[in-house]
């Protein structure tokens, strides 16, 4: 069957279609290099991606003549991409080559079973896989949407403006209100920290990436903003990870960005492979972080901060970690077009908090701890308004700390690691009605579990529903 087409116009002239080719492989030298074979073929329209996601998403808009896949790539191989696009009524006529620089006769026979039409070996010759040997010399020139060579964004215009994913990545930190980026530089967190000297952002180099989570931390919790930090891979994520587990424990927003070697790299050995492959810094990382994931190609990087973004900063805050692999920084990236904003909140009942008012009315002996999670949003002032309305003395916990002025009527102090006496006397005495708030009651902030605490009426209340009843029965 020829991929081509000729249409013949009334002055006899014809014109003839080039062949669209999408030419899709992981490896960014076998696609440099498809594209200088056919660079002055005007019988060639030649686009090229790197990842076979993105490729299924843009055959509907690009409409390829030939795919030519590779077998062997990361998130999702040429075999189940050649598959889908032949199990879809739309796709299923396009005629797909899949290609490997290891074909075996029973990758071959795989190759087929799931429709390709052919299976060959690198190096890929384009020009033979689309053309038959005549039209190689015959074919004209017709007008085509994508210039011959170039990286289509997936369903986007050819026109579309792109920019390298440090920089989107730079940009969209600027306006989430970032400041300050904390850390040190490093060869795969190098793009990053390249886009960040031409940004506003200040750049803070830390002598060790503890360093620059510790700090992080500190900003975040005297600004209340989302705090980053840049690492490296290898000894840099691992340097970096008591600061993460800390930011963890204590509920501080902070995203830490984190270099890693080419996606084409991972599993062969390379040095500081951070990936499944080696070191596993995602799986290291899920258990000290709210989020931890490794951006798997270019086109989803600003999908995936905004989810970090929105991550670390809702809910009860925390950490994020996001993976980087060099590639993607450096890839070119359609910005995308956005609306709306993300917003997570919680509340009380109304009929809850009533009842919480007139217990705390009506006590003889009231007490409100207040911890860190009263820190922010305008909570402290609202808790001394609370508690002169009421009437009623505070406590903090050592994290809650100046969350209510300690030269107050009112204020008792801290009770627990580091406390007052006078929060313990109070307690000793008895009080009937406790209002724990933002404190997950873990030993440091109740005096060693006192069981003063469990008062005849205590009330908990925090934005993490797994902190309720861990400790006490509220």
């Amino acid at each position: 069957m020829s991929l081509t087409h000729t249409t013949q116009s009334s002055s006899t002239a014809s014109a003839v279609r080039p062949v669209r080719v999408l030419v899709v492989d992981d490896d960014g030298l076998q696609l440099r290099a498809v594209q200088r074979r056919v660079r002055d073929n005007p019988a060639i329209e030649l686009v090229v991606i790197d990842n076979a996601i993105d490729a299924l998403l843009a055959i509907g808009t690009l409409k390829p003549d030939l795919v030519v896949m590779d077998v062997f790539m990361p998130g999702l191989d040429g075999i189940e991409a050649c598959r889908r696009i032949k199990a879809n009524a739309d796709t299923r006529d396009i005629k797909v080559v899949l290609a490997s620089a290891a074909m075996t006769n029973d990758l071959i026979a795989t190759a087929r079973a799931v429709g390709a039409s052919d299976a060959v070996a690198k190096p890929i010759d384009v020009v033979a896989l689309a053309l038959p040997a005549p039209e190689v010399q015959t074919a004209a020139v017709a007008p085509s949407r994508f210039p011959s060579g170039t990286i289509a964004p997936p369903i986007a215009a050819a026109s579309a403006p792109t920019m390298r994913g440090a920089d989107l990545l730079v940009a969209m930190l600027e306006e989430a209100g970032v400041e300050v980026v904390f850390g040190l530089p490093g060869g795969a967190i190098s793009p990053v920290h390249d886009a960040l000297l031409d940004s506003k952002i200040r750049v803070v180099t830390t002598r060790h990436e503890a360093g620059a989570m510790f700090a992080a931390a500190a900003h975040a919790r005297a600004t209340g903003k989302l705090a980053v930090v840049a690492v490296t891979s290898g000894p840099g994520v691992l340097n970096s990870m008591t600061g993460l587990a800390t930011a963890h424990c204590d509920g501080v927003p902070v995203l830490l960005l984190v270099g890693e070697v080419p996606r084409a790299a991972h599993g062969k050995g390379v040095l500081q492979d951070g990936s499944s492959h080696g070191l596993q810094i995602v799986e290291m990382s899920r258990h000290v972080s709210k989020l931890a994931l490794e951006v798997p190609r270019a086109s989803a990087l600003p999908h995936l901060l905004r989810r970090g973004i929105a991550t670390a900063l809702s809910g009860r805050k925390g950490p994020v970690v996001m993976t980087l692999p060099i590639d993607v920084t450096t890839a070119q990236v359609v910005r995308p077009r956005t609306s709306g904003s993300i917003t997570m909140g919680g509340f009380v009942e109304p009929e809850s908090l009533d009842e919480i008012a007139e217990l705390l009315r009506h006590a003889k002996r009231p007490l409100i701890l207040a911890g860190s999670g009263v820190r922010d949003g305008g909570a402290p002032e609202r808790l001394r308004i609370v508690a002169e309305r009421l009437g009623c003395p505070v406590a903090t916990t050592p994290k809650g700390k100046g969350v209510f002025p300690e030269s107050h009527p009112l204020a008792l102090g801290v009770l627990g690691l580091g406390g007052h006496p006078s929060t313990r006397q109070y307690l000793e005495k008895g009080a009937d009605v406790i209002v724990a708030i933002g404190t997950s009651l873990g030993d440091m902030s109740t005096d060693g579990f006192s069981p003063l605490l469990q008062s005849a009426t205590l009330v908990h209340v925090d934005v993490d529903a797994r902190q309720i009843g861990k400790s006490y029965a509220p």
